[in-house]
């Protein structure tokens, strides 16, 4: 039964007061409101560029998700919405190979990324790849290369 004590089952309790112990209680730090604003308008100005020039729209995008402009950026919040409206564009487009390519770009970035955050972005990146059209053959590829 569950009621009684178990043998073999050792626990530990850290203190209260120990700082090492609450690390996970942390919250999430946020970027700077001026650092929100530049990111939004960056992001906006890419948007404007879908319209017109698709490789600028790309460019900047990519500008974005790089922090070409250093601005401070935490959680990668910024950058992370970058990659999805990249993605976005990219099918809309029909490029495919560009998705693909994209998420090789993408490894220096996500070593500074939580694994849960990557994994979250590959399979965003792998379910747009999925809604081209004949791009299994790069799915299964870029499954094999995370």
């Amino acid at each position: 039964s569950c009621a009684g004590p178990r043998k073999g089952l050792i626990t530990m309790a850290a203190k209260v007061d120990d700082p090492v112990a609450m690390e996970v209680d942390q919250e999430e730090v946020e970027a700077s409101e001026a650092a929100k604003k530049a990111f939004e308008e960056a992001l906006d100005k890419a948007r404007d560029l879908e319209a017109g020039d698709v490789a600028k729209a790309k460019q900047a995008y990519k500008d974005i998700i790089f922090n070409k402009q250093d601005l401070e950026d935490p959680n990668a919040k910024y950058r992370e919405k970058a990659i999805y409206a990249l993605g976005d564009l990219l099918v809309a487009k029909k490029l495919p190979q560009d998705i693909s390519a994209l998420s090789k770009e993408l490894r220096p970035f996500f070593n500074e990324l939580p694994k849960a955050k990557t994994a979250k972005i590959v399979r965003h990146l792998i379910d747009l790849l999925a809604k081209t059209e004949n791009s299994q053959a790069l799915q299964i590829e870029m499954c094999q290369d995370c």
